[in-house]
């Protein structure tokens, strides 16, 4: 069963109303719109939303929190040739300053950044 005929699409209903989608093979048939956009797979479906972890900077005493400092004030960061760590700890003591908006705005850099320290230490990719 298909993922339209689950979500109970009629896309497959023959019409003269066809268009090709790029996920169907070239030379097997191609789906029309079923007027149903909410449940339907070839309008997009139901919007995605990225996963988010919640936020890092806003609690200063959780331990992933003094993960995050130590690790990007540390020799991880320094080692790395595309960060610049003066700024990145400029950064981080701006943070207690910061408007809790706008440290949840930092966090997905912040947390970017952590992450290729841990591959650095984890794989040493020096």
């Amino acid at each position: 069963m298909t993922m339209a005929r689950a979500l109970g699409c009629d896309c497959l209903e023959k019409s003269g109303n066809w268009r090709r989608r790029p996920f169907t093979d070239p030379l097997s048939e191609t789906y029309r719109g079923c007027g149903n956009p909410d449940r339907c797979c070839h309008h997009g479906g139901p919007k995605k939303h990225p996963f988010l972890s919640p936020p890092v900077t806003t609690v200063p005493t959780e331990r992933f929190h003094q993960m995050l400092q130590d690790t990007l004030r540390g020799d991880a960061l320094a080692s790395m040739p595309f960060y610049n760590q003066k700024n990145v700890v400029a950064l981080l003591d701006e943070l207690p300053a910061m408007s809790n908006a706008d440290r949840v705005g930092w966090d997905p850099v912040l947390t970017s950044i952590l992450s290729a320290c841990v591959l650095q230490e984890r794989f040493q990719l020096n």
